[in-house]
Order: C-alpha cells, then structure tokens, then sequence
C-alpha cells in the first residue's frame, strides 16, 4: 500500500517552481505523443526516480519491423535498435539500404524525441530532500510541521501549514525499523555463540 504526501505553502519561489514543472512537464508529454506523426504511435511514459524520459513508442508488434525496433515490452511499446538486425539470408546488395535506413530513423528519434526531464530543481525550490520524501515523506528538519496540499486555482497549490509537530525524518526510521525487529528473540543463554570464522 502506498502513502501519499500533501504539502502547502505560501512562498512566491516555491509557488513558481511548481508551477514552471507543470509546463515542463506538459511541454514533454506533448512532444510524447506527437511522437506518433513520425512513428506511428506515441512516445512512452517512462519515470525513474525523479526523471521522465521516453524509451519506446507504442507501434505494431509485427515482426516486420524487427530490423529496426525491439519487440515489444508488456505495455505494447517498441524501442528502436542500436542498430539494424538484419534478418539472415538479405543479399548483399540490400544492406546497405537497411542500414541507410536505420540511420535515418535514429535521426528522427534524436529530433523528435523529447529530452529527459527531472524534477531535482523543483524539490530544491521546494525546500525538501527527494531522498528523504522516500522515508518519510520529505519533510527535512526545517519543516517544523507537516503540510497537507500545494495547491490554489491557478496550478494546484495553496497556502498554510498545519500545527501539529512532525517526527524526523531519522525517528521515522528508527520507527519503522523498530517494527522490524520488535519481534526478534533474545539469544538463548544455554547456547553458547558461534566461533568466529577466522577462529583457529
């Protein structure tokens, strides 16, 4: 089960910053999907950690296409090769074309794809530590108390913080390894511990 974190915040910088993700943000699943006037389909929602990128375009599974693209991934998306595979048995005399055209869909990717885009600058804007959001909901020690939503009418954002005082993020992981090991028996006096391995 996954825990969502809500903050709210009344500073100019951070209102700013926020709103300057969603057009970044907005601009890039743009060029995703116009993606599919080159290709054929649209470009593919990939994230990792704070990044965004596309890896893919969602285009047919036929085999036909395998010289230049990978097979599809469980979500029907097709990366394009490094280079051409060309299938065995093409004579000679036809490589140099496939591998001509190759070339030229990596252009159009290099033009049409859009870059990779990360969203480190806004949580520094923002005034909290990514890694930290992954313990305990980024709320570093010069946040006194936890927040609920960013959020007014003109790009999700509002304005107040609430009162109650809020744990570390370093209690927070004392806690939940606590849970973790709450349950661990003490050693058995009886037994006596195991000899070291370097022990002769």
């Amino acid at each position: 089960m996954s825990t969502s974190y809500h903050y709210k915040t009344t500073s100019p910088a951070v209102l700013e910053a926020v709103r300057a993700w969603d057009e970044k943000l907005k601009a890039f699943h743009g060029q995703r999907e116009a993606m599919t006037k080159i290709f054929g389909g649209p470009g593919s929602p990939m994230y990792s950690g704070n990044d965004k990128y596309v890896g893919g375009v969602k285009i047919s599974a036929s085999r036909d296409l395998d010289v230049h693209w990978c097979r599809p991934d469980d979500h029907g998306y097709r990366s394009l090769r490094t280079a051409a595979k060309i299938p065995k048995g093409t004579p000679k005399e036809a490589r140099p074309a496939i591998k001509a055209e190759h070339e030229q869909l990596k252009a159009l990717w290099l033009e049409h794809c859009p870059a990779r885009i990360s969203a480190d600058d806004t949580w520094k804007a923002i005034g909290l530590d990514w890694g930290a959001i992954w313990l305990s909901g980024g709320c570093s020690s010069s946040w006194r108390a936890p927040c609920t939503c960013i959020s007014d009418s003109s790009s999700a954002m509002t304005a107040t913080r609430s009162k109650a005082p809020r744990r570390s993020w370093q209690a927070s992981l004392k806690l939940r390894a606590s849970k973790y090991f709450s349950n661990a028996k003490p050693p058995d006096p009886r037994c006596p511990p195991a000899p070291s391995p370097i022990q002769r």
